[in-house]
């Protein structure tokens, strides 16, 4: 990849490091420089030959001409919002519309007991702590995301009587007569003893033809036993591009328990690495795919077991319609001194059409001798005999493949703790049932 094929790109992060010295953050500049110089050495991951993170995935869209999008009027998206996004009672509610924090969107979040957000603009804002995990994280997308960020958006949580349920919303506005790149960048850091959920809702709003590409990552850091529930639900439009990254770092007796439900753009991504650097951590890390058309979903999913003691679990599961692709990956390390480790995964998968792809590969790496760990991954049709089974009950085909997916989908939906969450979430998996038909 040489930068002839990133000039587009390269006007994005001109323009957006330009701004760094009119904001009066000229270290800002520095730190972009070198993220933009990482970013560089790959670019965009098109070659797909020796490339096992993106084997089987086409890239080349990414290479098209994306712009900084526009400012527009937060009234404009009130009503919008009232009605799309899981709304909780006294949940603390964060917006970020094309990466940037909107006040007038945000409720809820300031004199709170326990909660501390900090934003791009505020004098208080440290370089250092935003970037102190970034040599971990050698990822071209991470990179791009770094390099040209207009925003960032630090959440610290302490130890509080009740748990608090922060719902960050993450907005994509189209442009209509440009296609638009924004990058949203979020930390996340829950502090000794703290307890708390965290739901992230992705968006994209666009009446054009133009598609919209979302470069996102979240970092989120769990102090000594900490706990947080953690929720992501990705409902951007069929024509849009997403990369999402995930980076959590967990100690000593925290845990972290994560429910991804997406709903495929064009092009999704959805990677979850998991540090579990404490003894006697744990995570649980689920999910729901769904594809349909010709969309594609990548999940790529990892735990990292560094210290004794310390526990995973990945169960994800996909359903396929149409000409759709997905991918899973899920992988457990575990490091030496990682003893009396215990880890699972699986990946099921249920293909409505013949012309669905699945590609799943759980794997498992070991260098510690005391461990408990198993893997396994399923693809298979809807079962003809249960759906006749229930057509000789009266039910038509349509409503009986509808029950059949939907109790597919339950067992992950149904793991949401958040009551007005998992409403949600199920009624959005009812609106998209007609176009999930079995096709065989």
């Amino acid at each position: 990849m040489t930068l002839d094929h990133l000039e587009n790109y390269l006007k994005v992060f001109e323009e957006i490091n330009k701004s760094s010295v009119i904001n009066g953050k000229p270290d800002l500049q520095n730190y972009r420089k070198k993220n933009w110089d990482e970013f560089v050495k790959t670019g965009i991951p098109v070659q797909r030959r020796g490339n096992e993170r993106w084997k089987y995935t086409n890239l080349k869209p990414l290479l098209d001409l994306f712009q900084t999008p526009i400012k527009i009027n937060d009234e404009d998206l009130k009503k919008y919002l009232e009605s799309n996004i899981p709304v909780l009672d006294d949940q603390i509610l964060i917006v970020l519309v094309n990466g940037m924090f909107s006040k007038n969107l945000s409720s809820n979040f300031e004199n709170i007991k326990g909660f501390n957000l900090i934003t791009l603009d505020d004098s208080i804002f440290e370089i250092d702590e935003f970037y102190k995990n970034s040599k971990l994280n050698q990822d071209p997308f991470i990179s791009l995301n770094y390099a040209c960020l207009s925003d960032v958006i630090k959440i610290n949580v302490e130890k509080n009587d009740s748990d608090a349920v922060i719902n960050v919303v993450y907005v994509s506005v189209g442009d209509n007569s440009k296609k638009t790149i924004n990058n949203p960048r979020v930390l996340i850091s829950g502090e000794k003893e703290s307890s708390f959920s965290l739901i992230e809702t992705y968006l994209e709003i666009s009446d054009s033809s133009n598609s919209n590409f979302s470069n996102c990552v979240t970092e989120i850091i769990l102090k000594e036993d900490s706990l947080l529930n953690h929720y992501r639900i990705l409902l951007e439009q069929n024509d849009s591009f997403h990369i999402g990254n995930t980076r959590v770092y967990q100690s000593k007796g925290s845990e972290f328990n994560s429910i991804s439900y997406s709903r495929s753009p064009q092009i999704g991504s959805n990677e979850i690495k998991v540090h579990l650097q404490g003894s006697e951590s744990k995570c649980t890390l689920n999910g729901l795919y769904i594809t349909t058309g010709t969309q594609h979903m990548v999940n790529d999913i990892s735990i990292n077991h560094e210290k004794p003691n310390s526990e995973s679990h990945q169960y994800f599961k996909g359903i396929l319609s149409g000409k759709s692709r997905a991918i899973f990956s899920g992988k457990v390390l575990v490091e030496k001194d990682a003893q009396k480790t215990f880890a699972d995964q699986k990946d099921l998968n249920l293909l409505l059409s013949k012309g669905a792809e699945i590609d799943t590969k759980p794997s498992l790496e070991i260098y510690a001798d005391d461990v408990q760990c198993t893997h396994g991954a399923t693809a298979g049709h809807v079962d003809k005999d249960t759906l006749f089974y229930l057509m000789s009950r009266g039910l038509d085909k349509k409503t009986a493949t509808g029950l059949l997916i939907k109790g597919f989908a339950d067992e992950i939906i149904n793991n949401i703790l958040l009551d007005e969450l998992k409403s949600f979430v199920h009624n959005d998996l009812a609106n998209i049932l007609p176009e999930l038909n079995f096709e065989g």
